[in-house]
């Protein structure tokens, strides 16, 4: 497969799982998609800003979705998915300061810095009228409809399973401890694994952890000096009264989708297009040594055939496999 070839694979793919997305969390759009996991609002956020550049209605429908729904989203987790050094962060910011700006209970991460301007949309290089918030941050873009299309999430899908937690048990830790206990049907989860999928410090996610087992609605017990956590899932299913079969899947969106937006950002470079067979492979590899323990942590197998200009069937072999954990199970 040429670079090419894989720049509109990846495009079609991430794009079309973006969509489907959010029109099961009160995005209007048009989906007959009903997944049986549980999404993670701020992973799906950062990466649909990284993604939607090259969509600007999903861009602009998600600002509107952030105006409408911005008491749903927890600022923290978006901030400790975003690193300061990371360009999405300021873009991540410019989509807070814009929703702010619109009504929503929503401020920055960060306050704007010295930034050279570029398009934030690829396919959109003049912008005679760009929106304040975004040109800030160092971002042209061309003002947003600030009509608001979106409506609440229903909690009743699986994929909102998120915000019935916070509704139940506030925008914390706790909330998105139980998340993933219940999800992964965890019965010896350690501290550090619940953290990261969890997406709050450690030491948080430990205190949380205790104030949870202490209540009896999460269990507890000791391998030496290291905890282990699960839960009940029946008693879990009786109280948000769902079938036990029914309870909302785990998918570790973290990992698997900051994988992909950075796969993304590496293939939409126009420059790799001139690359030989063997620098092509090169980068390649380079970026895998980056991107593949977090898709391995996804739970994709990383294919290792190859060496030199060869490796690059084996880098479209592991994009493959990670874009086929988006697919409707």
């Amino acid at each position: 497969m040429q670079i090419s070839a894989l720049r509109e694979r990846l495009c079609a793919a991430l794009l079309d799982f973006a969509w489907s997305q959010w029109s099961q969390m009160g995005m209007l759009a048009a989906t007959g998609r009903r997944d049986d996991w549980a999404q993670d609002p701020e992973a799906l956020i950062v990466f649909t800003l990284e993604v939607g550049r090259d969509d600007p209605r999903l861009f602009d429908e998600l600002l509107g979705w952030l105006v409408v729904n911005g008491d749903l989203v927890s600022r923290q987790r978006l901030a400790n998915l975003c690193p300061p050094t990371d360009r999405t962060r300021r873009i991540a910011d410019a989509a807070l300061a814009w929703a702010g700006e619109h009504g929503a209970r929503l401020r920055p991460l960060s306050p704007p810095g010295e930034a050279r301007t570029e398009p934030l949309f690829p396919s959109i290089t003049r912008v005679t009228d760009p929106d304040d918030p975004f040109l800030s941050y160092g971002f042209a873009k061309p003002r947003a409809d600030s009509r608001m299309r979106s409506s609440s999430p229903d909690r009743l899908l699986p994929v909102n399973f998120a915000f019935r937690l916070r509704d139940l048990l506030g925008m914390s830790a706790r909330a998105e401890i139980v998340r993933f206990l219940v999800t992964s049907r965890a019965r010896d989860a350690t501290v550090l694994s619940v953290a990261e999928a969890a997406s709050y410090a450690k030491r948080n996610v430990a205190e949380a952890l205790g104030q949870l087992a202490r209540s009896d609605f999460v269990t507890a017990f000791w391998i030496g000096n290291e905890g282990r956590y699960g839960i009940e899932p029946d008693r879990w299913s009786h109280l948000l009264e769902i079938e036990p079969s029914g309870l909302p899947v785990y998918r570790p969106w973290p990992s698997l989708l900051t994988a992909l937006r950075e796969v993304w950002a590496w293939a939409r470079d126009p420059e790799l297009d001139e690359l030989s067979d063997y620098l092509l492979a090169s980068r390649a590899r380079e970026l895998m040594d980056s991107v593949g323990p977090r898709l391995a942590a996804a739970g994709v197998k990383l294919a290792e055939k190859g060496i030199a200009a060869d490796y690059w069937a084996s880098f479209v072999e592991t994009v493959e496999a990670a874009l086929r954990e988006l697919e409707a199970r």
